[in-house]
């Protein structure tokens, strides 16, 4: 099987406040719109629903790598198109497809450099 690296970046809409919560160590934990279904994103792509149902049923690889806490997203997207670790804002430790074509999860911060710039955008 060949591994695919997926690059996206998406104008994340936090819930209202309530969606926002402070952990400890200057961690934030955010729950909000990811993605929408056949809506063209900030790459000037659109993903369509049928990928989107791939990636989020329970026994995908990408949904075991989420519960892994693996899968990890930068603050600006890579002018190569190649994540760097070292520049590490966030963890993406939930997600799911609504039925509307939406898709909603849950990020936290880490406690990088990059990390804490993204907590201080989220408060």
């Amino acid at each position: 099987m060949t591994q695919m690296l997926l690059l996206d970046t998406i104008p994340f809409q936090p819930l209202l406040q309530e969606g926002i919560q402070k952990l400890t160590d200057g961690k934030v934990r955010v729950n909000g719109k990811f993605q929408h279904c056949g809506v063209v994103n900030k790459n000037n792509r659109v993903n369509p629903l049928q990928v989107w149902e791939r990636h989020c049923r329970a026994d995908s690889d990408f949904l075991k790598a989420i519960k892994a806490r693996s899968v990890c997203g930068q603050l600006e997207h890579p002018k190569d198109g190649r994540s760097d670790l070292k520049e590490a804002a966030i963890v993406i430790t939930a997600l799911s497809l609504r039925e509307n074509g939406e898709i909603w999860g849950e990020l936290e911060t880490l406690r990088t450099e990059a990390g804490r710039h993204a907590a201080a955008l989220f408060l």
